[in-house]
């Protein structure tokens, strides 16, 4: 929006592109005859309304405004991927002339005292009237203009637009149906929104000032109103203290609606912590004044990212550097070690960048990263993971912005406590479903056990979360592959061609031990040369777990889980597989007694 969607050589900033740039660049989108556009924003709606009102100026009816935005969107869980956006084969835009949608400042000069044309300042009231402070060069607003501010358009709690009808009745409170309509703002963008309302609500003549106060306000011989009300010292103390209450008023109502739209979404993600993670992240940094951050959480010994946010470069290098390892005295460390919080006034001048690797200062230099602050998310005294907040100036963070974030935090603890515990019945459900399944096919294959194990081990390799299984039965002569998932049975059949494989290799272990063996990365295994010559294909294996089947304590088969990576089974697992290799026992018995029957 600020750079192609702009015209860079105009001296007002934000004023819209010509014809040939805005052709050129959606033509580069993908953008044509054809197209269906959907627009949306990351926070604020009306960026999304301003590429709405390029498009139709520039002839272009199929263009829409997701309604609710992102905020609603993250808040059904729908899905979301990070990263830069995937590239569209060009296209050929096509502008059509239409009539005139802007409007210049002397069409609004001339405007001023016509009862014909209704000006609408779209900024918010405090700064139409000037109570905030803010201005873009004179304090005020346009004369004769009236307020209509853009956020008032939406219903705060969905932030989907109000219905038709209430917009309708805000309008004509404002008489804006009674003639010509001309929106205007800081530089065009909110006004936006208010054009977008009224042309939805059928208004037949709606015109936007780009140059809006960006341009009106630095000429000093345009008109301005501005109304000041003289009031006693007394009076003055009573405002500064109305003024503080409402900006307390204002930040817990800002608080409670995003906690409230996190615990939507809490509900709504179906134990997917992705979209949690996201909206945490940035309803902490946006209430608490920070420009970039990370969500980590903890596995093992180790922290991975959860979520990153802040400009699309550091959320990229945020991603690309994987697991980390806090090293002793780091800061997530000493959070590990019990301390509440960790807050740096200035990064650059801790022991924390000094001995930082090479790739957390080179974010930190890159991005400017001067004040630092971490907090855990904890679990009965347990840490579940970090929350981190970063400025760009050297600012530290007040106490009520740490005790913030840690509520922040607590939320985040919450979602993943809420997506272990539905985890865990969705795991539960699902092999109680895979055992009653086999059972199914046991008793439906009286005797046949070649369908008894395809079932045992598909239910066992997806369950376990393995690339790759193989059942094998077990005799004096041997192993002897009758089963495969992921991998062809050629290589079920080099099991049989060993038959007892070398002493150190996981299959060679449990035919000597008769336990359960688990190996991180076979291909550090030296044994496994001469299995490797037999079976070409088990080369691309790394992690391997193997389960015997055991009657009497005797070995009569085993189940083989492979992973491409180096990553092992987890307790749970092991003992999952474990499961199904009983099952795959009891399976072989029956058949056994049922042919010694017949």
């Amino acid at each position: 929006m600020l750079t192609e969607l702009s015209d860079a050589n105009h001296p007002v900033a934000l004023m819209a592109p010509g014809a040939a740039q805005f052709s050129s660049v959606m033509s580069a989108h993908g953008i044509g005859d054809g197209t269906r556009v959907v627009l949306y924003s990351g926070q604020n709606f009306y960026w999304a309304t301003r590429v709405w009102w390029l498009f139709r100026m520039f002839g272009f009816a199929d263009a829409a405004v997701l309604n609710g935005g992102m905020q609603k969107w993250r808040r059904e869980a729908r899905p979301i991927e990070t990263g830069p956006a995937k590239p569209q084969s060009r296209a050929d835009f096509i502008v059509r002339a239409q009539r005139p949608l802007m409007v210049t400042k002397e069409d609004v000069l001339a405007a001023i005292g016509d009862g014909a044309v209704c000006t609408i300042n779209a900024l918010p009231e405090d700064q139409h009237r000037f109570t905030s402070g803010v201005h873009y060069g004179r304090p005020g607003h346009i004369a004769g203009s009236i307020n209509f501010p853009s956020g008032d358009l939406l219903d705060p709690e969905t932030n989907e637009f109000l219905p038709a009808g209430e917009l309708r009745r805000r309008f004509d409170l404002v008489g804006a149906f009674k003639g010509r309509v001309i929106t205007y703002c800081g530089g065009g963008i909110a006004a936006s929104a208010d054009a977008m309302a009224l042309v939805m609500l059928g208004h037949p003549d709606v015109k936007l000032y780009d140059g809006s106060m960006l341009e009106w306000a630095t000429d000093p011989s345009l008109p301005m109103e501005l109304d000041p009300v003289p009031i006693a010292s007394d009076q003055a103390v009573i405002a500064i203290e109305n003024r503080r209450l409402l900006d307390e008023l204002r930040e817990a109502l800002a608080q409670q609606a995003a906690m409230s739209e996190i615990l939507q979404i809490i509900n709504h993600s179906g134990g997917n912590l992705v979209p949690v993670f996201d909206v945490i992240l940035e309803k902490a940094h946006t209430l608490c004044g920070a420009a970039y951050g990370v969500l980590l959480i903890r596995d093992g010994e180790e922290f991975r990212l959860g979520a990153a946010h802040g400009e699309p470069r550091f959320v990229e290098a945020a991603h690309q550097l994987g697991p980390v390892h806090p090293p002793e005295g780091s800061a997530v460390a000493r959070l590990v070690g019990g301390e509440r919080i960790i807050q740096m006034p200035d990064a650059r001048a801790d022991d924390f960048y000094r001995n930082a690797p090479a790739p957390i200062r080179h974010i930190v230099d890159t991005n400017d990263i001067r004040t630092l602050l971490f907090v855990p998310l904890r679990k009965d005294g347990a840490v579940l993971g970090v929350i981190t907040a970063f400025r760009q100036e050297v600012r530290p963070f007040t106490d009520k912005q740490i005790v913030l974030l840690e509520s922040f935090a607590a939320q985040a603890a919450i979602a993943m406590e809420n997506a272990r515990l539905l985890t865990e019945t969705r795991e539960a459900l699902e092999q109680q479903t895979a055992t009653a399944e086999v059972l199914q096919v046991i008793n439906s294959s009286p005797g046949d056990l070649t369908p008894v194990f395809e079932s045992i081990l598909e239910k066992a390799t997806r369950l376990c979360n393995a690339k790759y299984g193989q059942l094998a039965t077990y005799s004096a002569e041997g192993f002897r592959g009758v089963a495969a998932v992921g991998l062809p049975m050629e290589s079920a059949d080099a099991l049989s061609r060993i038959g007892h494989p070398p002493p150190a290799t996981v299959a060679g272990r449990v035919e000597q031990t008769r336990q359960t063996v688990q190996m991180a990365d076979i291909a550090e295994e030296p044994s496994y040369a001469e299995v490797f010559r037999i079976n070409p294909w088990l080369r691309r294996v790394h992690t391997a777990l193997v389960v015997p089947l055991l009657k009497e304590n005797e070995l009569v088969g085993t189940i083989h889980a492979f992973r491409e990576e180096v990553r092992p089974f987890t307790d749970k697992q092991v003992a999952l597989l474990e499961n199904f290799a009983a099952q795959a026992v009891i399976a072989m018995e029956n058949a056994r007694l049922l042919t010694e029957t017949r």
